[in-house]
């Protein structure tokens, strides 16, 4: 049986139900990004696969984190699931389908995988020792650089740091040459999930010298987006940012701190976040034509 929903407290209720507990794939995700998304539910018995998509020009793709989930990695299941898949597009008239799948949850690969991107997580189920360890001397000698200073890190839900957030995160691209997300985007954001996010803060005396939002998703803690200004540089607010945020949230009995990747998985952003763990994952996407 395929059937679509788009209601959102029958979207929320299955998402609930199946045990699949993340903002990715809650509603209030899927509309900030796409208005017209739709969650498309496949079942079977009690065995269940569920797509958060967007179709457009006869095309059909995942949001950011996504993919086919599933509650049962069958093997019967998962050819009958393709096959259904298909032959939705096929009757929807979509010629074309690009899925990036979650890194952390079952998921039904369809297609041929057309990028692999490569990407930086604490595992914080691992003992304080062995995570100290895999911190790359660099790091720790910026790290103690930054605990030298004295430098205050808390973490606020108070919204009057998002135009704190703005000015940082703004100057910061403007001097690298890229075009930032506008104002607005930060703050449908927070109207959206903002239950989910808050701002993690680096101060020196009475400056904010870096900030970032981070999305909390039950058991993982993700760094999204972040600004800092020249004064950060210098005082390395960011590895005290990551390294307090590493074992505030082990305390707190999460399993991940999720660093992202970087532009093309060998940049100078992603080296600087693989300096902190050597735990490494990939976000997969498939993809194919009808």
């Amino acid at each position: 049986m395929i059937y679509i929903i788009k209601n959102k407290i029958k979207w929320n209720s299955l998402i609930k139900d199946s045990d699949i507990n993340s903002i990715f794939f809650k509603y209030e995700f899927a509309k900030f990004f796409f208005n017209n998304a739709k969650l498309i539910v496949f079942k079977d018995n009690e065995r269940l696969a569920l797509f958060c998509a967007i179709i457009k020009d006869k095309k059909i793709k995942s949001l950011r984190y996504g993919g086919i989930l599933t509650n049962s990695l069958n093997k019967s299941f998962c050819e009958l699931i393709k096959n259904r898949f298909i032959e939705y597009c096929r009757i929807h008239g979509i010629k074309k389908y690009v899925i990036r799948n979650h890194p952390f949850f079952n998921t039904i690969k369809i297609g041929e995988l057309i990028k692999k991107e490569p990407f930086v997580f604490v595992d914080l189920n691992k003992p304080k020792r062995q995570l100290l360890n895999e911190i790359s001397k660099k790091h720790i000698k910026n790290i103690k650089k930054a605990k030298a200073e004295n430098l205050e890190i808390f973490e606020t839900s108070d919204l009057k740091y998002l135009k704190i957030f703005y000015q940082l995160y703004q100057n910061q691209l403007q001097l690298k040459g890229i075009i930032p997300q506008k104002y607005m985007f930060f703050k449908k954001m927070f109207d959206y999930f903002g239950d989910n996010l808050s701002f993690v803060c680096v101060k020196n005396k009475n400056d904010i010298i870096a900030i970032s939002i981070i999305l909390d998703d039950n058991s993982n803690v993700f760094m999204m987006y972040g600004g800092m200004n020249k004064k950060g540089y210098v005082k390395c607010a960011k590895y005290w940012m990551i390294y307090n945020l590493m074992f505030e949230y082990k305390k707190k009995g999460y399993s991940r701190l999720i660093l992202g990747t970087g532009n093309d998985g060998k940049d100078s952003v992603y080296k600087f976040k693989q300096g902190f763990a050597k735990s490494e994952a990939y976000v997969d996407t498939y993809g194919g034509e009808i």
